[in-house]
């Protein structure tokens, strides 16, 4: 009798460490399969399915969908407000440009019959509303993902060597250094204006034969791309607003609108990446860090 007894309980324990065994398995394969479900939400934007099951791990898909819900309309939202933004700027610029195109041609009038002494300057006033106004479109619709970005696998230092060959006539006593090689999937033409605009930045704030240089690093993960000049650096007050619009330093040239550096960290997130300013013992230095994914990933994220 005890021995019966023996093996009813071993085999009472044997299917309930079997059912146990079963649970542990389905929980672990519906928790792989989730995972692959969220990774897949991450780089696709693929929502999954509510549960109509009632079970605790049901509740716990659930919480997830519900969670993919809230990114969906958060992001809906912020492509909204970023879109409206653009469509004001977009207004703004429509009802500027008549007006501006018509004192020009009014102050080129009055320069050319009467000799006015003041017309050249309003013609330069002119000139930087027009810069102005454009290029707060071209920020707006760079942040409102309003233009598309066409992404490729391009050669770092080809593209900022063309940079550096563009600056030489403007700048011809500057010396420009030019360090490393790296490759990044990106869109030619918007980044190459981004390092322009850092690259332009920072032969105006050096003397006229300062140094600018620029060194790429490449490893698994990251490309960097670092500016640094030798013009002395800006007000460590002023660091952590550099790239907002609107912000100049002292030393900066008339015609600077304060939208360059802008526009330059717009592209630059619109590449997923991030840049950054620190004053150093010579100047200003800027550090792009941008990651390596394919461009595929990159128009989906």
């Amino acid at each position: 009798m005890d021995k019966l007894w023996l093996i009813l309980a071993l085999a009472a324990t044997g299917a309930a460490a079997a059912v146990l065994l079963v649970a542990y398995l389905l929980t672990r394969a519906r928790s792989r399969t989730l995972a692959k479900q969220i990774e897949r939400y991450l780089q696709t934007g693929e929502s999954l399915p509510y549960s109509v099951r009632d079970n605790r791990f049901a509740r716990l898909h659930n919480d997830v969908c519900d969670l993919m819900q809230c990114c969906d309309n958060e992001r809906m939202n912020r492509l909204r407000d970023m879109r409206e933004s653009a469509d004001f700027a977009a207004d703004i610029s429509h009802q500027l440009k008549t007006p501006l195109a018509g004192l020009r041609l009014w102050c080129e009038l009055t320069d050319e019959h009467n000799g006015k002494e003041n017309a050249a300057k309003e013609l330069q006033l002119i000139e930087k509303m027009e810069t102005l106004v454009l290029s707060l479109l071209r920020l707006a619709k760079v942040r409102a993902d309003a233009v598309p970005f066409v992404f490729a696998m391009q050669p770092l230092d080809g593209l900022i060597g063309a940079c550096i060959d563009d600056l030489r006539a403007l700048y011809p006593e500057k010396r420009f250094i030019l360090r490393g090689a790296a490759t990044l999937s990106c869109d030619r033409m918007w980044l190459t204006e981004a390092i322009g605009n850092l690259l332009k930045n920072a032969c105006e704030h050096t003397a006229a034969d300062g140094t600018v240089d620029v060194s790429l690093e490449q490893t698994a993960r990251s490309v960097f791309v670092t500016v640094q000049d030798n013009g002395g650096g800006v007000p460590d007050a002023l660091l952590p607003r550099l790239f907002h619009r609107f912000v100049t330093s002292d030393s900066a040239a008339p015609s600077n609108t304060g939208i360059g550096l802008a526009i330059s960290r717009a592209i630059v997130e619109r590449h997923h990446g991030s840049i950054e300013a620190e004053n150093t013992a010579g100047g200003l230095k800027v550090t792009l860090c941008f990651p390596v994914l394919d461009g595929a990933m990159l128009t989906k994220l």
